[in-house]
């Protein structure tokens, strides 16, 4: 069995009616995936329990229930796995911007930005980066 996967992917997100755009117009975001040990210092996960009471009920029964938050680096993201920036502008003070890198984007005080930022987070953090699960599409080995 072979197994591939992709380093690299120009993408365009689908965000700000980008898709929609013609193909020349769109907003491309050249992406580096990250390998299993860079993908460790892209987010923190924490875990607590709490312990929350039953407002419906009349007798004060309390379940505890894990609640599992996840802090992503996203400096650190946009400025080791975006590779590059395509068409994206942003006008600052009546000037125009090309947003070229993550660090740029990152800088942007444009609000609209978040929404690019949280899909190029998700999409790095992703695991569906195969190309291919399987070369080999015979019937499975009866050896």
């Amino acid at each position: 069995m072979r197994l591939s996967t992709k380093t690299t992917e120009r993408w365009a997100p689908d965000w700000e009616n980008n898709l929609q755009l013609c193909l020349e117009d769109r907003v491309y975001v050249t992406i580096k995936y990250p390998d299993m040990e860079e993908k460790d210092s892209l987010r923190t996960i924490e875990s607590k329990y709490v312990t929350l009471k039953d407002r419906e009920k009349e007798e004060a029964r309390e379940t505890r229930e894990m609640i599992m938050s996840i802090d992503y680096d996203v400096a650190y993201i946009l400025e080791h796995f975006v590779i590059k920036i395509e068409n994206l502008e942003d006008e600052v003070d009546g000037k125009i911007v090309n947003l070229t890198t993550g660090p740029m984007l990152r800088k942007s005080r444009n609000k609209k930005m978040d929404g690019l930022i949280d899909k190029i987070v998700a999409k790095i953090d992703s695991d569906d980066v195969t190309e291919d699960e399987e070369k080999n599409s015979g019937p499975p080995s009866t050896s």
